[in-house]
């Protein structure tokens, strides 16, 4: 019998070795190759149709110039930047995804190595994937100025631009792997992300009024704003956001500051916590259950579809967190809405009695709404847990035999969030107006009875739209299966669309290209959508100069109900299509 080789017990990888070995695993998946891909050309795309719209309508000249030079490479810093925060997530989170962690510290036991080698390598592959596209914006942004006589372009200040952003994304890609690393799951560190980097900032601008900025500085998304803006260049800042008053290298250091608490924070998680995601010990639970012997089990009717899908989508935790805070955002903003207008603050000298009331109407309507509108994002991410989870916990099997009709299952989903999201918007803009409208009249406005006409109509522009944006999160959950794209998409739609085509919009003005900048109202716009006409006008300018489109508040309603209709017809033929 021939004697084995010896095995060294001591035998560890180098750490050189580990981050080539999580380079391999990283882009065994197409997950990242997708991200790296749409960090290159996202911010191509960007320069070269905002670049394209400016030069033609300005008169060349070296002040213009610069600044649409350095507008040309701002404008892709937050999709870059989300993309980045995505990648690491995506790092980390392959991982308990997979279960594969255990393997891997068995091969290299030292878990805080593990954890250094994936921040290394997922700050290293945003930081080269960003100043690839970078890069090549600013070679596109030059050529398309240079053609069209813009000349004495700052080539130093457009390179020192693609660094600072470049290196800010290495730092969301950190900050991305370090809030998986703290959940130990996908689905709850995109929501995590979701609301810090997309709605935070937002939320700011809302809540504390002019002075936001000093709050919002502190915030990743808001600092990554100032790490990429340069004077004479524009701010491009997510949607409502305040603009940053920080410098680039202070912007820098609060993303140096967010990546490391959160890189501590996954180092200790990582050191001192079970590996096992929560999914898989939940699955453990389940399974014994799942595996027993049922004698009721069979067909279901649509009565006891309903009622399962319903203790299905109300156990989990995830909605009620989303529920609850959409709640306290609605409620509080109102409250604060409130507080802070004064009938002197929207109306100039002696206003007459008439004047007065339909501006308490209008003032009533917007406390009403003030807080729906921001609480869209969560109830987006609500409705695509219904089909995320599904998948991702491997419950959507057991669930095809006991409902072997996908048509059946997927509308009776879509229907338990449609039901679950009015239901909760209907009382919680309810209850908004019941103690908003109270302290708005305490503060100096006409008394009225809280059940008017613009009352009712904006609890239901509130509970058509955040519905509409409920279904628009439920196919999306059912067209990508997965939590880190659904959100990636879900933040795309209603977030980064605008904050991208909106200053094209001005900057394209009077230009062919106007047209497709336009393409800015054909995206869901939950915020437009819950507003309500003033009693006074009649009629809403549907273009301004230069051709530049708006859409009143019926037809942003009627977009985005569109949008919940075309999306849902998709990932209906998609859900019974696809295999599981």
């Amino acid at each position: 019998m021939s004697r084995s080789a010896p095995v060294r017990q001591d035998m560890r990888l180098s750490f050189g070795r580990i981050v080539h070995s999580e380079w391999s695993k990283l882009f065994s998946i197409r997950a990242p190759a997708w991200v790296v891909l749409a960090t290159v050309m996202s911010p191509m795309l960007l320069s070269l149709v905002l670049t394209a719209a400016t030069a033609p309508a300005w008169s060349a000249n070296s002040a213009r110039g610069t600044a649409a030079a350095l507008d040309a490479i701002a404008i892709g810093a937050l999709p870059v930047g989300f993309l980045s925060a995505a990648l690491g997530l995506i790092c980390m989170g392959a991982e308990y995804t997979e279960d594969s962690l255990s393997v891997t510290l068995s091969v290299a036991p030292r878990r805080r190595q593990i954890v250094c080698a994936k921040a290394l390598l997922v700050a290293g592959t945003a930081a080269a994937s960003a100043a690839a596209g970078l890069f090549a914006s600013l070679g596109l942004a030059w050529l398309v100025l240079s053609t069209n006589g813009y000349s004495n372009l700052p080539a130093q200040s457009m390179f020192q631009t693609v660094l600072a952003i470049s290196l800010g994304s290495a730092l969301l890609a950190v900050i991305g792997l370090g809030c998986t690393a703290i959940h130990r799951s996908a689905l709850s560190a995109s929501i995590h992300l979701a609301i810090f980097l997309a709605l935070a900032p937002t939320a700011v601008g809302i809540i504390v009024g002019p002075d936001a900025h000093l709050v919002a500085d502190w915030l990743p998304g808001t600092a990554l704003q100032a790490v990429a803006t340069q004077t004479p260049g524009a701010s491009f800042t997510i949607e409502g956001a305040p603009i940053s008053g920080l410098s680039r290298g202070s912007g820098m250091l609060v993303l140096a500051a967010w990546a490391a608490v959160y890189l501590f924070a996954a180092l200790t998680a990582v050191s001192r916590r079970s590996i096992a995601p929560r999914q898989t010990r939940t699955r453990a639970r389940t399974s014994s259950r799942q595996d027993a012997p049922n004698p009721l089990r069979g067909r279901l009717t649509t009565s006891g579809v309903f009622r399962s899908e319903t203790l299905k989508f109300l156990t989990l935790p995830a909605t009620w967190w989303l529920l609850g805070l959409s709640c306290f955002a609605t409620i509080s903003l109102s409250i604060l809405q409130a507080v802070r207008t004064r009938p002197s603050d929207l109306i100039e000298g002696t206003a007459v009695t008439q004047q007065l009331i339909d501006v308490s109407a209008a003032h009533q309507s917007q406390v009403v709404a003030v807080g729906v509108g921001l609480t869209q994002l969560l109830l987006a991410l609500l409705g695509s847990l219904a089909f995320t989870t599904e998948f991702t916990s491997g419950n959507i099997r057991p669930t095809m035999i006991a409902v072997p009709r996908r048509g059946q299952l997927f509308t009776i989903k879509v229907s338990v969030v449609a039901a679950a999201t009015a239901a909760w918007t209907l009382v919680t803009t309810t209850l908004a107006a019941g103690i908003g409208i109270p302290v708005a009249m305490q503060m100096g406005f006409p008394g009225a009875p809280i059940v008017t006409g613009a009352v009712i109509e904006a609890i239901l522009r509130c509970v058509i739209t955040s519905t509409a944006i409920a279904i628009i999160g439920c196919a999306i959950g059912a067209l990508t299966r997965s939590a880190i794209p659904a959100v990636g998409a879900i933040i795309g739609i209603l977030v980064l669309s605008h904050t991208a085509l909106g200053p094209m919009q001005l900057a394209a003005r009077g230009t062919p290209l106007v047209w497709l900048a336009n393409l800015n109202v054909l995206f869901p716009a939950p915020t437009q959508a819950v507003q309500t006409l003033p009693v006074a006008d009649f009629s809403w300018p549907q273009f301004l100069a230069g051709d530049v489109l708006q859409l009143d508040p019926n037809q942003a309603l009627l977009v985005t109900v569109a949008w919940a209709l075309i999306l849902t017809v998709c990932a209906f033929f998609a859900f019974r299509s696809r295999p599981v």
